[in-house]
């Protein structure tokens, strides 16, 4: 039969091995290039923020003004509300500030940096196209809500 010979199933072999270390080398490079643009940048954002079952509770533009080291900050404005007893939406005042990571491809936002307690802390993560995220309403007493932060360009 054609796969007794030998040479026949050296060469396949051969050509098998081939296939999977360029699949291989193609993968990991693309992968690689998608992680080099995944990084913050000073401009304005549409934004979402949802509940833990990702119920719409208001949407808005949040506008990233310094990027200074691994600091950053700016203001936001909420446009539209849904929800009108969301519990931290009294302290959340226009403005924020965070720190990003040393990778510089996540941040931790707080939404009213002037005051400790009683605020809405954001952790965001930088992707491809948008910043995806998790915010929490947190007081002395600990976690009082959370869900999800999405914002992303125009």
């Amino acid at each position: 039969m054609f796969l007794k010979n030998k040479y026949t199933m050296k060469y396949l072999t051969y050509l098998l091995y081939i296939i999977l270390v360029a699949g291989f080398f193609s993968c990991s490079s693309s992968n690689y290039d998608e992680m080099e643009d995944l990084t913050f940048q000073e401009g304005e954002y549409f934004f979402v923020m949802t509940d833990s079952v990702n119920n719409k509770l208001f949407e808005g533009v949040f506008n990233i003004q310094n990027l200074v080291d691994k600091s950053i900050s700016g203001t936001y404005k909420v446009t539209k509300e849904y929800v009108e007893d969301f519990p931290g939406s009294s302290t959340m005042r226009g403005e924020f500030d965070g720190k990003l990571s040393p990778d510089g491809k996540s941040v931790f936002v707080n939404t009213n940096p002037k005051i400790s307690d009683a605020n809405v802390l954001i952790r965001i993560t930088a992707g491809k196209v948008s910043y995806i995220g998790r915010w929490e309403y947190s007081t002395m007493m600990g976690i009082r809500a959370w869900g999800y932060f999405n914002a992303y360009k125009d």
